[in-house]
């Protein structure tokens, strides 16, 4: 539309521009407020696992475990499942084998607790407890340990799925024969060359079984008691979860300004009315 006093719009015209350069400069900024704070609120703050890797849990399922370390392996389970950690499981006495695949949801591991739980009424004591029977119990599969055998199935699982970014969670009592031990080297060495990251559960392991696995993986690589005693941070919301109030806010602003911009910046519309001559 030709108009002959345009000078007289130059004012306007930048407060316009000032105001849409704000507001866009505003939004951004909130957008990435927002961004943030999506990125810090991750279910696995506490996790055995970081979040960047893919984790395989290799579970002890020798005869040299007791109810005290039964209950200890099924608190580091429920963590994983509570966590809903994508994990894969393998489970090893003298051999041992693939239970999970890679990338399994920690929820389905669920199933699993009920056999590292005590049977109601059966604790008499922090060393005398009943579990319920479990698939591996009193089988050939229970005939000894070697650990070394489950590092190995991990760490050809691994290398089966082509996991570039690994890590393995080994919860173990550590007893590991003499026979084994050149077998564990061995096995450390492999996951260890191929950038797999090595933590462990130890299940009340003998001074000298732990200091031989720290000599291996380093103190730094086992999981303390009160990392598995320390309650999960969730940000799975329920009716009793807490609403993340300041997060909402700030989507409520950007949504706000959002409606502020298509208001004070939106094209000017001319009623029909006034192009009628």
């Amino acid at each position: 539309m030709p108009l002959g006093d345009l000078d007289r719009l130059a004012a306007p015209i930048r407060r316009t521009t000032v105001l849409r350069i704000g507001l866009a400069a505003t939004l951004l900024g909130l957008l990435a407020v927002a961004f943030v704070m999506a990125l810090d609120k991750d279910v696995k703050v506490d996790a055995f696992i970081a979040p960047e890797r893919s984790g395989i849990v290799v579970v002890d399922m020798s005869a040299s475990i007791s109810p005290q370390t039964f209950r200890r392996t099924g608190r580091a389970l429920r963590r994983i499942a509570a966590a809903n950690e994508p994990v894969g499981v393998v489970v090893f006495s003298e051999a041992a084998y693939e239970l999970f695949p890679p990338g399994t949801q920690g929820k389905e591991l669920r199933p699993l607790l009920r056999y590292f739980t005590p049977l109601p009424g059966s604790v008499r004591s922090a060393y005398e407890a009943r579990f319920p029977a479990n698939p591996w119990q009193g089988t050939v599969f229970q005939a000894g340990t070697r650990i070394s055998e489950g590092l190995r199935e991990a760490s050809d699982v691994i290398r089966r799925d082509g996991i570039r970014e690994a890590a393995v969670l080994l919860v173990s009592d550590l007893d590991a024969p003499q026979s084994d031990q050149l077998r564990l080297v061995d096995a450390v060495g492999r996951l260890e060359n191929a950038g797999v990251e090595i933590r462990i559960v130890p299940l009340f392991p003998q001074p000298q079984n732990r200091a031989f696995f720290q000599r291996l993986v380093g103190r730094d690589a086992f999981v303390s008691e009160t990392s598995l005693a320390r309650p999960i941070e969730s940000d799975e919301l329920g009716l009793g979860g807490g609403m993340p109030w300041l997060f909402l806010g700030v989507a409520g602003l950007l949504v706000a300004l959002l409606a502020a911009n298509e208001r004070a910046c939106g094209r000017l519309s001319i009623p029909w009315g006034l192009n009628r001559p």
